[in-house]
């Protein structure tokens, strides 16, 4: 990866919370832009088979000894001829699909007032590039996943605290209808992944990520977890998250630790439309199950983008208490790509 450089500057803890921070971050990675072909990223060969489950690695090394690129310098964007997914790749974006959304939280700053009171957001870089404001949350700095074989690498200061108090707290990206994409064949696949640290509080069928109407119609998709002693992942496509599918397995958010996690749906497969994956801090991703989930339509309409929480005013109640308890870092959402476990992998150390 290219190194990044960054300034950061404590801007305070004023209005909702948030830190203020002003990065300048060289981030080549996924956002923005996109390779042309189909597949998954081109390196000038077939990319490497997955690393296998459960590989723990020493620190800069990798979960495989394939060569990522040609030693002979004939490769574009910096590619090395050293181990697959170490410090110096370039990673190229995974896929023909750029991200729509991408939360890293490095950029925390002011983007307006309500009155005197600042209003603080995080950057967007993925292809819908509206910024994600912070709703009672904050930006928090230290205790994110990294250092270690399987968390992320380069600079990653910065995440979100979503809290266990009032269960309004969110991030925000407010009237973002064009994270569907305007015209063409409508979408019939997405990823959804995040870093999440769950702490013990108690919650219901909360989210981590959810994109809907603000009030009324259902859900567009939302990805969270079942319950506190649980913690099914849940995914729903047009339904509410509780109304879609679980993972087979429970037990998957360990208290107090980072977790990878994600979901990949196709609805033009045959079957297991839609498979969970997850990851730790010392555990490369795997796959969690697939399961079958068909005929379920992405959709397009008026809605809001929610890291945290759900997207309806009408479920973040507090009774319904149905916000994510923790942490969240590096969100990444991709509409039109269902990415394979070696993609998977790569968001898991960026």
């Amino acid at each position: 990866m290219h190194r990044r450089s960054f300034t950061i500057a404590l801007l305070g803890t004023l209005g909702l919370g948030a830190f203020g921070a002003a990065c300048g971050l060289d981030f080549g990675d996924i956002a923005n832009s996109a390779p042309s072909g189909t597949g998954t990223a081109t390196t000038g060969q077939p990319p490497p088979p997955p690393p296998p489950t459960g590989t723990t690695v020493v620190p800069g090394s990798d979960a495989t000894a394939t060569a990522d690129a040609a030693v002979d310098g004939s490769l574009p964007n910096g590619l090395d001829g050293g181990s697959n997914l170490d410090a110096g790749d370039a990673r190229p974006p995974p896929t023909n699909v750029a991200a729509r959304v991408v939360f890293r939280f490095e950029w925390n700053g002011i983007c307006g007032f309500d009155g005197l009171t600042p209003l603080y957001c995080t950057r967007n870089e993925g292809t819908f590039g509206a910024q994600g404001r912070y709703r009672g949350a904050s930006a928090q700095i230290l205790g994110t996943p990294g250092g270690t074989p399987f968390g992320t690498t380069g600079v990653n200061a910065w995440r979100a605290d979503i809290g266990s108090g009032p269960s309004t707290n969110a991030v925000d990206i407010d009237n973002a209808i064009d994270v569907i994409p305007v015209g063409g064949t409508p979408p019939t696949m997405l990823t959804v992944a995040a870093w999440v640290k769950r702490s013990e509080t108690p919650r219901e069928n909360a989210r981590i990520v959810s994109f809907g109407p603000l009030s009324g119609g259902n859900p567009i998709f939302e990805l969270g977890f079942r319950r506190d002693n649980e913690t099914k992942l849940q995914f729903s496509v047009d339904e509410a998250q509780d109304r879609g599918r679980d993972s087979a397995q429970p037990s998957l958010l360990t208290k107090d630790e980072w977790t990878f996690v994600a979901a990949t749906y196709d609805s033009s497969l045959t079957n297991d439309h839609l498979c969970f994956y997850r990851g730790t801090e010392s555990v490369t991703v795997a796959l969690v199950n697939c399961t079958g989930y068909p005929n379920r339509a992405i959709k397009r309409g008026a809605s809001r983008f929610s890291v945290g929480n759900a997207a309806n005013d009408g479920d973040r109640q507090a009774a319904k208490k149905v916000s994510f308890p923790g942490g969240i870092d590096n969100v990444f959402v991709y509409v039109g790509a269902a990415l394979d476990i070696i993609e998977l992998t790569k968001l898991q150390r960026d």
